[in-house]
């Protein structure tokens, strides 16, 4: 996940909440991720990685990746489709 823009005295830091859906059903655990880099120069300095594993059987070949901001779990941030590659198919 990268942070657009630094915190400053005008940009305050973040807290977000990223989870997988399958419809309407978390099938990851929930991972809170709090975006508060400074700094301004260096891009690579405001990516955090986060890692989903999915904690239940799923048959779907796409779900969903859905950010909250922490305080607002109505309302995605960010919802955007991902490929489930855990399914395993058959030889035959």
């Amino acid at each position: 996940m990268i942070q657009s823009e630094a915190v400053s005295m005008t940009v305050m830091e973040r807290k977000v909440v990223c989870c997988i859906y399958n419809g309407d059903d978390p099938v990851t655990q929930e991972k809170e991720v709090t975006l508060n880099s400074t700094d301004a120069t260096n891009l690579n300095n405001r990516v955090f990685e986060v890692t989903l594993n999915l904690n239940k059987s799923v048959n779907a070949s796409m779900l969903q990746l859905r950010i909250y901001d922490v305080d607002d779990k109505l309302n995605p941030l960010v919802r955007e489709t991902v490929k489930n590659n855990t399914m395993i198919e058959q030889d035959f």
